[in-house]
């Protein structure tokens, strides 16, 4: 249980402690061996605790950035859309333009056929 023992491992010091508490004969700190049996359970517990929430912030962040990944991917194809309706709308924009061309074309023709039939003098019979 020394932090600064890098090779020890809380469940050796478990088992370590469960045998002395369990040996037959004089035991000189049952007291101190109890506590810390109890200290390292209680550390073992907490350590997988913090293991298993991780775990857990690792996936909801993996979580998220498929989220966010998804969300870009989404917004791509939002914007190949709105350029595809952009040229469909340019496109029929332009055939309503050329047709109000056409039509202003014959009022026009129309308008110069009438101003010249104004314009000549009248025919006498």
């Amino acid at each position: 249980m020394d932090p600064s023992n890098p090779k020890a491992a809380l469940p050796t010091a478990i088992s370590l402690l469960d045998g002395y508490l369990e040996s037959e004969g004089a035991r000189d700190h049952t007291a101190e061996a109890t506590t810390l049996r109890r200290i390292a359970a209680k550390l073992a517990g907490l350590t997988r605790v913090a293991e298993n929430e991780a775990t857990e912030a690792k996936e909801a962040s993996n979580t998220a950035a498929n989220a966010k990944a998804e969300a870009a991917n989404a917004n791509a194809r939002a914007e190949a859309a709105k350029g595809e309706a952009g040229k469909t709308e340019a496109s029929s924009s332009d055939a309503e333009i050329k047709r109000l061309k056409d039509e202003l074309a014959k009022a026009n023709a129309e308008l110069e056929r009438i101003r010249k039939r104004l314009t000549q003098p009248a025919q006498k019979p």
